[in-house]
């Protein structure tokens, strides 16, 4: 029974992380680094940053701001593979992207700079 319960938990889990929408998303990321050494906070940020990595829709849905923030947020983890790989993705934006680079206001471009440096 406890099985059942697991995986009924994991799936709805499984199922909000896939409902947040890209603002959410970043939201998210962002609250969760303010607590980034606290084991239950870097294992959601994982989860989300694997969703990023493997969502280039995502990827592509997030503006400025959003994909600062998610990017600031996901360099709380720098030893994390999967955290690295979604930084790899949003970086991929950041370089293919002139528009998304324009609306960056200093604030953005700051956070940028600092994450991709770790």
């Amino acid at each position: 029974m406890v099985m059942a319960e697991d995986a009924k938990t994991d799936t709805s889990i499984t199922g909000l992380r896939k409902a947040l929408d890209p603002i959410n998303v970043s939201q998210a990321l962002n609250a969760l680094s303010k607590w980034a050494d606290i084991p239950v906070c870097a294992a959601a940020a994982s989860a989300l940053a694997e969703r990023l990595a493997d969502d280039p829709k995502l990827c592509r849905a997030l503006n400025a701001r959003g994909l600062s923030n998610a990017l600031n947020a996901l360099s709380k983890w720098p030893d994390s593979q999967v955290c690295a790989v979604a930084v790899s993705a949003l970086a991929e934006r950041v370089a293919d992207d002139p528009e998304l680079r324009k609306d960056l206001d200093p604030q953005g471009v700051s956070n940028v700079l600092n994450a991709l440096s770790k």
